[in-house]
């Protein structure tokens, strides 16, 4: 990934950057220590790619909840090559 990546989750502020993004991931790392991430599919149009996905997990990290979650998604990709 280049330096200039940037990630957003759900609209939120973008994480810009390699050690920006490094932290993001980081952080469900540390809240969900069980975290399973499968990839459902990927589809690809022109330079946009689509990362289908499902989450599993049990917030136990510190300060969790105890519960689990099992959820699916995706991720949109634009490459500028």
């Amino acid at each position: 990934m280049g330096e200039d990546g940037t990630l957003t989750v759900n609209n939120g502020k973008p994480a810009v950057g390699r050690k920006q993004i490094a932290a993001t991931a980081q952080s469900y790392m540390e809240a969900f220590p069980d975290i399973r991430l499968t990839m459902d599919s990927l589809t690809v149009q022109k330079n946009t790619y689509r990362y289908y996905w499902t989450f599993k997990g049990t917030n136990t990290g510190p300060g969790g909840t105890g519960n689990k979650v099992d959820f699916s998604g995706f991720e949109e990709w634009t490459m500028n090559f």
